[in-house]
Formats: structure tokens, C-alpha cells, sequence
């Protein structure tokens, strides 16, 4: 067994080199990157002080580039190591090469690793053959220190990983592990051979539409490349592009690029596209195992406005924590959101609603506050139940709570618009928006709940257990306030009332609640949220997508809308100025930050909020797009 460490770019270059002399040259294959950034990697081990193995698979039945290969000898092991890792009482930390199965061991090498990369020859090279072989690198890891192996953020890719000697399990969320094989091959099979696989694309895109994205194209030839020809087929779809790549990529490396692809005419929620590099260089490519990737495809695309939802009660000396964090979390988010305060699961008091208890059904075995909900989603794929209890005494877990939403396309536009009754005594709510055609396709019933909320109601009107408990925040006190109090429900239901959607359209108006002396109409919002309802499973109870409006202010939730019911239309003219197609009363225009700004001015290009009063007094919201 030899091992040399490979920290030099200069060793590649001769490789590659002596390829273009040599009929056989050396090639690495894996996929991931031979020299990637640190900050685009991911510590892949246990943490513990545990034996651990990591495996790669080269598998000439499914990839053409490895059935290419077969005959070709595997020379030796490249691998990233975190910390050295030396031999001491017994040999232990080694390479291994598995035939068929990981449980075959066909060859062993043990070596002390060094930190970084690591290239160790086989004392005995090893030929491909028709059977899968696996490649492994084994440590036995430290407690405390850095986790011992890496694996690449920004590309696809699977692994297997066996702690503790137990079993194999695969990973195939967490990139491709940074270990390669040494392969000496005729380098024709390798020429002009690269992949390409994206990441980083929109969430969710329309159907026929053009959508930027990060092109993560893998270099598997011994000859730099300077361009690619990426084929996208889909149902529906055989579209083709060309990347120009600006420095080459050199061989058998990667690198991440953005380019500008186009989608199929069906709308799905997990299409399944396919990304083929046909071309390298101008040349015809050689076949390369196709990357895979799903996408939501669909006609409306909507902004996702969180759903957060608080068990929470008077009695209960924990809440204010939960709320105190919860309440840092939404300053550090810094979008749009909707909070809804829910005074039941531990017991009753002077704020609990009968919307509050019909939820209750949502807790799995006994009820208890403090707790939340995000979107009513199950948000981990072994969780039974959308509620979940206090973390920890940080306004992290909340945060990343949060953004987990985002990660789920909205299926709904929720726009909710109050305004004041003509005497002024009373406020009347109106709510319309849009449910997606891949919502409406699932056959799902719709719920909507529909609620009036008082924010920042003092705790010398409402006191609160637990604002003296110690060790409490120093500024415990100066920052609870009780927020997103129910104080009417305007849904017959207090669990929501079914909603009738003509196409994909929905429009609901509600009786006007009295505007009560006792409340602090400058603190109370209108909210509105979209929702699926199951008693029998609580993990289909999500919702949709929620919206909100201040008494006289823009909701922060609107989406695009054809026209109000006046028929007035609003839309950018072509010197980026807002227009409407008739006479109006006023007309208010609004960043998607809240600012406002001139409507008579031209507008630099942007997505805005557009409120429009008509002549008979008739207000609507639109969102609207300056190109």
C-alpha cells in the first residue's frame, strides 16, 4: 500500500497531461468536486466517539460511463479527511474496495490519514467488471472534534454510511461524499463525457416558462471544457441549451454555474425532469448516467405567508417564553406572517374562543401549552402531529421553523379586505383569492377561518402567569404583550366553514362585527387562512396559504387579481407607471416592503401593491408587475 497526499492542482495538470500523450491515462471518478470550497460542504460522521464507515458505488449496470469503464483497473482511493487520523494499539483506520454487496470485502489497505485529501494506492489494482463495487474509507471517530468526512452541498448525489459496525444505511440528501476512484483507463472512454444536474431553482414555476436555476456540470474527461449542450426532457418537453463556461472547467472536476432553462406544458407537483449533457466542447457526448430532478410546475404562483399559531393561555407560567422568542423570531424573518394566538390545550381563560378548543383535536395524546403550530404542518417526516412544544431558550428553532415553511409552495392566494361600514360603527371583511389547480386536482375539501385579532393587549388588562419567574429575559417584561387574540370569528364554524371555489376563484363576505369600544381598533387585524380539515389524520390538516389587513393599512398577503368587481383592472403602462382602466377615487401604491412610493412617478422594475378606491367607493388590492 503507498499513500500520498493531494493538495496540488499541479499533479492533476500531469495527469491530465500525460493523458493527452498516453492512450491510458488516470481518472477520478466521483462526483463530487476535486476541489470545493469548504463553505459549499457539509460534515458528514456521528459526532460520537463511534466507529464509522463511508461508501461510494460505481455501478456499470445504470451508469454508461461505468460500463464503459469495465476492464479498467481501480488504482486507489481519493477521500477528504476533517482531522488526521492515525493507527496506534491496532490497525484500524483504512480503505476498503467491495465487490457486489458492501458486505463482500474484496480489499483492505490500512493507512493513517492525513488531514485534507488523501490518495492511497492499492497494492493490487482491481478491475471493473459487470458486478457493483464500492468503495469505502473507514475511522474510528473522536469525540469533539470536527466530523470526520464530507460530502458536497450543491449537487445530488448518494452514499452509505455503516456506524458503529451495525449496518449500511443510504443517504441520499446530503450530496455526494468527497472520495473518488483511481481509475488508469484508455482515456477514449472517457472523452467527452461530463453531466450536468440543477439546483437552487424556484420553488415553484409556471408550466412553458423559462426559469433560472444553478447548473451543477461535472467534467469526467481528461480535456478541459469550455461549454456544454444540456438537453431537458420532461412530459411534453425536449428543449436544449447551451452553457459557455468561463474558466473551463479542468478535468474530472465540477464547478456550479446558472443558466436559463425552460419547462413542460403540465402542471404536476412532482414532475420528474431529466438533464442530459448531449454535447462537450461542440462535440457529440458520450452517454453519462442522466441527472434526475422533480419540480412543482404550475400555473399560479403564489407568496407563501406563514401561519404561525400559538397554544398558549393566562395560567400557564411558560408561555411568555415561547412568546418572547417566537416574538424575536418574526423581528429576524422580516416578511410577511400571520400570528394567531390560541388561549386553550392547558386551561380555559377570559381570551379562549370556541375557534381556540375546536383545534384541540390537533395535539396527539394529552394537550399542554406552551406550544406551536407552523402552518399545521408536520414538519419532520416521522412526526404524527403538527404541534410542537418549546425548544429551548432561543428564538432559533423558531426561525428555522419558519423558513422550513418556504421550503412548501403555497396552493392558495388569500387577499383580505375590511373596510368601515358607512356610519362607522361597524367593519365590514371580504375575503377572494385563488386556489392552485394542483390544490383543486387532490380532490380535497377547502376550509377557510376567518377571524378578527387585537395585537399588543397590555398584561395590566390581561395578567400573565410567569413574567416574574427567575432567570426569566431582563426584558421580559418591557416586550409581552398579548398578540393575535381572537376576539370574533366570522365563520359559522368554529373550526372553518367549507369553501366553494368557482374554477379556481373564491370570494366570501362577511356580516360586519361592531367596532367594541373595548378594543384598540389601531391594534387589530383581519386574518384569514385556507386550510384542508381531518379529524381522522392530523397530519392533513395544512394550510393553504393565510392572509391579513390592518384597519387602514395595505394587506401585506395580496397576489395578482384580474379585476375587482367593478371590473377595474390595474397594471403597469410601458413607461413603468401604474394605470387603471377607469376612473378612480384614489389610488395608494406600495413596495413589497411596506414603503409606499408615487404612483405618478415611473417605477424602477418590481413587483407592488396596488390599493384601489373606485368612484362608488369600492376598494380592492392587486399586486402588480413593473417590467
Amino acid at each position: 500500500m503507498r499513500i500520498r497526499k493531494s493538495i496540488m492542482t499541479a499533479s492533476l495538470a500531469c495527469l491530465c497531461i500525460a493523458g493527452a500523450k498516453a492512450q491510458d491515462t488516470s481518472i477520478y471518478m466521483g462526483y463530487a468536486p476535486l476541489y470545493p470550497a469548504q463553505e459549499e460542504t457539509y460534515a458528514t460522521g456521528t459526532g460520537e466517539n463511534k466507529f464509522l464507515e463511508v461508501a461510494i458505488c460505481i455501478d456499470p449496470a445504470t451508469d454508461p460511463l461505468a460500463a464503459r469503464l469495465k476492464g479498467s483497473e481501480i488504482v486507489g482511493v481519493r477521500c477528504f479527511l476533517s482531522e488526521e487520523y492515525r493507527q496506534k494499539s491496532k490497525e484500524f483506520s483504512s480503505v476498503a474496495l467491495h465487490s457486489g454487496t458492501l458486505d463482500n470485502e474484496t480489499v483492505r489497505e490500512f493507512v493513517n490519514f492525513d488531514k485534507g485529501w488523501n490518495e492511497i494506492m492499492f497494492e493490487t489494482p482491481q478491475k471493473i467488471g459487470d458486478e457493483k463495487i464500492y468503495l469505502s474509507a473507514r475511522v474510528f471517530e473522536l469525540l469533539g472534534a470536527p466530523r470526520p468526512f464530507a460530502s458536497y452541498k450543491r449537487a445530488d448525489g448518494t452514499f452509505f454510511m455503516n456506524e458503529g459496525k451495525t449496518e449500511w444505511e443510504e443517504y441520499d440528501d446530503a450530496g455526494p461524499l468527497l472520495m473518488q476512484a483511481i481509475i488508469k483507463t484508455d482515456a477514449a472512454n472517457v472523452a467527452n463525457s461530463a453531466s450536468a444536474e440543477i439546483s437552487y431553482h424556484p420553488l415553484s414555476i409556471q408550466p412553458e416558462s423559462e426559469y433560472q436555476c444553478s447548473v451543477y456540470i461535472h467534467n469526467w474527461s481528461a480535456e478541459p471544457l469550455s461549454s456544454v449542450e444540456i438537453r431537458t426532457t420532461a412530459d411534453g418537453l425536449d428543449d436544449t441549451r447551451t452553457i459557455e463556461l468561463n474558466p473551463d472547467i479542468q478535468p474530472f472536476d465540477g464547478r456550479v454555474t446558472t443558466a436559463t432553462l425552460r419547462t413542460g406544458s403540465k402542471e404536476d407537483d412532482d414532475a420528474e425532469y431529466t438533464f442530459s449533457v448531449v454535447k462537450t466542447n461542440g462535440q457529440t457526448a458520450q452517454d453519462v448516467a442522466p441527472r434526475k430532478d422533480d419540480l412543482y410546475i404550475t400555473k399560479y404562483i403564489f407568496t407563501r405567508i406563514p401561519v404561525v399559531e400559538e397554544f398558549t393561555g393566562l395560567t400557564c407560567s411558560n408561555c411568555p417564553f415561547m412568546s418572547y422568542y417566537l416574538d424575536i423570531a418574526f423581528e429576524e424573518y422580516g416578511k410577511p406572517y400571520v400570528y394567531i394566538a390560541h388561549h386553550a390545550g392547558f386551561q380555559d381563560d377570559n381570551l379562549t374562543s370556541a375557534a381556540d378548543k375546536s383545534l384541540l383535536f390537533l395535539f396527539e395524546d394529552v394537550t399542554f401549552n406552551p406550544a406551536v403550530m407552523y402552518d399545521r404542518r408536520a414538519l419532520g417526516e416521522d412526526d404524527t402531529t403538527p404541534i410542537y412544544g418549546a425548544r429551548e431558550a432561543s428564538h432559533e428553532p423558531y426561525l428555522n421553523s419558519l423558513k422550513q415553511t418556504e421550503l412548501y409552495p403555497a396552493e392558495a392566494m388569500v387577499i383580505v379586505n375590511a373596510e368601515e361600514s358607512e356610519d362607522g360603527s361597524s367593519m365590514n371583511c371580504t375575503v377572494e383569492g385563488k386556489i392552485s389547480n394542483i390544490a383543486l386536482q387532490s380532490g380535497d375539501k377547502f376550509y377557510i377561518s376567518t377571524y378578527l385579532l387585537e395585537d399588543s393587549i397590555s398584561t395590566d388588562v390581561y395578567p400573565q402567569a410567569g413574567m416574574d419567574t427567575p432567570g426569566a429575559p431582563a426584558d421580559l417584561a418591557e416586550r409581552f404583550r398579548h398578540n393575535g387574540v381572537i376576539r370574533h370569528i366570522f365563520n359559522n364554524n368554529p373550526e372553518g366553514d367549507e369553501l366553494t371555489v368557482n374554477g379556481n376563484d373564491f370570494r366570501v363576505e362577511y356580516n360586519g362585527v361592531v367596532k367594541t369600544p373595548d378594543w384598540n381598533w389601531d391594534n387589530c387585524q383581519f386574518v384569514a387562512i385556507v386550510h384542508r380539515l381531518n379529524k381522522e389524520d392530523r397530519k392533513a390538516n395544512q394550510i393553504l396559504n393565510g392572509g391579513s389587513s390592518r384597519l387602514n393599512e395595505i394587506a401585506k398577503s395580496v397576489e395578482d387579481v384580474s379585476a375587482d368587481g367593478t371590473g377595474i383592472t390595474v397594471y403597469a403602462d410601458s413607461s413603468r407607471r401604474i394605470c387603471t382602466s377607469a376612473a378612480v377615487r384614489s389610488l395608494e401604491v406600495y413596495s413589497m416592503q411596506g414603503c409606499a412610493v408615487d404612483s405618478s412617478e415611473s417605477l424602477q422594475p418590481g413587483l407592488y401593491v396596488v390599493k384601489c378606491t373606485s368612484a362608488s367607493g369600492k376598494t380592492s388590492v392587486h399586486k402588480v408587475a413593473v417590467r
